[in-house]
């Protein structure tokens, strides 16, 4: 194949849109810059949320690359779940890896990008093909929280994190300790795409006194709460992505918006406070724009105390009570974000530039 039709393929995880976050922007800046690449997505992310992510079109070649975690919403986990398909998934671990394998072979493909499927990283040792991983977490720490380090499940997860050719790992991230060799990035995200004003314009926000506050929980569905409670907080007015909980009773002051018209990040930078569960997505998006942050504890997921953390130390932040959020009572815990004295720190470097740079030289571009 000549090099200048080297094909790549991605792995990605459809457990939620953080993984997609991390990766969407690299696979973008190689369909502007490279175009005579032939980069392949290998995961079951809505063909939307592909396709509203990049400059064009891409092959996707749609399939369960991991199992993740079952989520019953943006919060609570669905451990039963997660442990039958993980099972079932595992149990044909072999046979995977092995189509996998011979799938990569006939792809040509160059090098395999995972985040963070392990079947990704497996096959493609398998079949003798350079490998990297992108990613803040792995599902090996995640498993541990309730599997066996001897569990065959866990063995298999191991081995192929661990035979990982490298590991770009980016800010917010887990420890990643079962990476034996890893190299730190910096932080990949969206910036907004438009000017304050004009997105002020398109809300119809024009004049308004009210703070405003962005509600969203990622890919998963929002955790139940009582929105006409906030018809209480009348100094705050809340926009929500058209796909959020159920509007019967909406009040005057929350307001559905199509992220497809206005993208997230041109909301994220207009909004005093973003009300979110703690994600790399919404983190990275909230750190480019400067946006406090007025987060629901996900204590259930291993992931959540690492960001919990970051956050306390280097965000302008406020946890909210579950209970609170429930409720409808966010008042309180929303001015309490808005006037944390904390600054993020600087934003140093490009990650999805520098991972760029280290596909193209495996490549040979």
């Amino acid at each position: 194949m000549n090099r200048s039709t080297a094909s790549i393929v991605f792995y990605v995880s459809a457990h939620g849109l953080g993984h997609w976050a991390q990766v969407a922007p690299v696979m973008a800046r190689l369909m502007r810059g490279h175009p005579n690449l032939r980069l392949i997505l290998r995961s079951k992310l809505p063909a939307h949320e592909v396709r509203d992510r990049l400059p064009g079109p891409i092959e996707q070649r749609a399939g369960t690359v991991d199992i993740g975690v079952v989520q019953r919403d943006a919060i609570s986990e669905d451990m039963q779940a997660t442990l039958a398909a993980l099972k079932a998934f595992h149990d044909t671990w072999e046979q995977r890896v092995h189509n996998e394998a011979a799938w990569l072979s006939r792809m040509q493909a160059r090098l395999v990008i995972s985040n963070i499927s392990p079947l990704g990283l497996a096959a493609a040792q398998r079949a003798g093909i350079p490998n990297l991983a992108l990613a803040s977490l792995n599902w090996h720490e995640i498993y541990a929280s309730f599997l066996s380090p001897a569990d065959p499940i866990m063995e298999q997860i191991r081995l192929a994190y661990a035979q990982c050719d490298l590991l770009l790992k980016l800010p917010l991230s887990m420890p990643m300790s079962v990476f034996p060799r890893h190299q730190a990035i910096g932080l990949i995200g969206r910036s907004p795409a438009r000017p304050l004003d004009e997105t002020r314009k398109r809300l119809g926000l024009v004049g308004t006194e009210r703070h405003l506050a962005l509600v969203m929980f990622g890919g998963s569905k929002a955790p139940p709460f009582a929105m006409s409670s906030l018809a209480a907080i009348g100094n705050w007015a809340f926009i929500m992505p058209s796909d959020g909980p159920a509007s019967r009773d909406k009040p005057d002051n929350v307001h559905f918006i199509d992220t497809r018209r206005i993208p997230l990040p041109d909301l994220m930078a207009l909004a005093d406070v973003v009300v979110c569960k703690p994600g790399y997505g919404t983190l990275a998006e909230a750190w480019l724009t400067r946006t406090p942050v007025c987060y629901v504890p996900r204590p259930g997921f291993p992931e959540y105390p690492f960001l919990r953390e970051w956050l306390q130390r280097h965000a302008p932040s406020q946890e909210m009570p579950l209970e609170a959020f429930r409720l409808g009572n966010w008042s309180e815990h929303l001015e309490r974000a808005k006037t944390n004295p904390r600054k993020y720190p600087p934003i140093e470097t490009d990650g999805a530039c520098e991972a760029e740079k280290m596909i193209l030289r495996l490549v040979s571009v």
